[in-house]
């Protein structure tokens, strides 16, 4: 299926570029028999780690070129305390629109409920691998507890215990009309707090993964109202 095409293509790609945000680029491209390095090429030069900036919806994430990074000012010294809160709220967020995406093969009916889910699935687990790279690329722990409670009031449409075991019980086009529910307001609270931290945050790559959000998922929630209204 196309989809699923486009959705490992996505990972494939996102799996390299995370990890070239976690090391160093060892060196530039090589001209004529001599192998110096060219100067010229626009990325960043060797002795810094490489920025991984989202791409508009439907794109890839890609490197950050030298010029982009001393435009966006990508070298400052510490990350935001809002850029931090941000990522580490957002990380565990994501992880549970995994939780409602992997019910899908199995419990949905409509096979446009099914194909979105695979579509979120994959960016989701996208962005919170690009996430974990900025954390470690900043010295700073990864998030390991996805367990939601009182420390993460701040985490806006985020689904109940309780709705999750209905989800969960549910199936056919009760399932596909609860999902769509359920992450339509998700993805509204995600959109929330990215809007936040673009009145705050001063992180660069911060900044861009919540442009990122704000704008997949606004197109994302405009298919899951349509789709609600199909299903009835």
């Amino acid at each position: 299926m196309r989809q699923s095409r486009v959705v490992a293509s996505r990972a494939l790609a996102v799996a390299a570029a995370v990890a070239m945000s976690v090391t160093v680029l060892n060196g530039c491209t090589s001209t004529g028999s001599t192998g110096a390095a060219s100067t010229d090429t626009g990325q960043p030069s060797s002795s810094q780690a490489p920025v991984v900036l989202p791409g508009a919806p439907g794109d890839e994430p890609r490197v950050a070129g030298s010029a982009e990074m001393a435009e966006l000012g990508a070298e400052q010294a510490e990350p935001s305390e809002a850029g931090i809160d941000y990522i580490r709220m957002m990380i565990p967020h994501h992880r549970q629109a995994l939780t409602m995406t992997d019910m899908a093969p199995a419990r949905a009916k409509n096979p446009r409920v099914r194909g979105l889910a695979e579509r979120i699935g994959g960016a989701q687990q996208a962005e919170i691998d690009m996430m974990q790279a900025w954390l470690k690329r900043n010295d700073l722990q990864p998030v390991t507890d996805y367990h939601v409670d009182a420390r993460h009031k701040r985490m806006m449409g985020m689904a109940t215990r309780e709705q999750l075991d209905r989800l969960k019980g549910s199936s056919g086009t009760e399932f596909d009309r609860l999902f769509l529910r359920l992450m339509s307001r998700h993805h509204e609270g995600a959109v929330t707090m990215a809007e936040d931290l673009l009145t705050k945050g001063t992180d660069p790559q911060v900044r861009s993964m919540a442009k990122d959000v704000i704008a997949s998922q606004r197109d994302e929630i405009a298919t899951m109202q349509q789709l609600l209204t199909e299903i009835g």
